[in-house]
Order: structure tokens, then sequence, then C-alpha cells
């Protein structure tokens, strides 16, 4: 996704600012939703927000899985 791409355009929310709130430690859409207001004015954004929330943390998952297996030579 471009990363200035406006996700809601109520608060005027990019895909930047998602993914910087949860670089800084956002750990759910609420505390997303929260940092940057995204959907919570009309909601019509809210279904893509939270396929672009769940897409990062699920990333990030994988990033913390491969991490914790790996093992030294």
């Amino acid at each position: 996704m471009n990363k200035s791409k406006l996700i809601c355009v109520c608060n005027g929310v990019t895909a930047k600012e998602v993914r910087t709130v949860i670089r800084k430690g956002a750990r759910n859409l609420s505390e997303v939703q929260q940092f940057t207001k995204a959907s919570l004015s009309c909601g019509r954004c809210r279904a893509e927000l939270t396929q672009y929330t769940e897409k990062i943390f699920s990333n990030q998952k994988t990033d913390i899985q491969q991490y914790i297996s790996f093992e030294p030579e």
C-alpha cells in the first residue's frame, strides 16, 4: 500500500501514520484508533483500517517467530 494513501479521509490519517503508531507501540486496532482517530468519525474506513492493521500485525508476528526460532550454528 502506498504510504501516503489516505486510510481515513475524515481525520486525514495516512497508511504511514498507521505504521508509525504501530512501530511506536500500538498493540491492536483500538490503540491505533485511539492514537490516530482513524475510523472514529463516520466509520466508512473501518474495514480498510482493520485489514491494513491486521496485515501489519501478522507480519510482525512472523518476524518475531523467525527470530525466536533462530538457532545459532
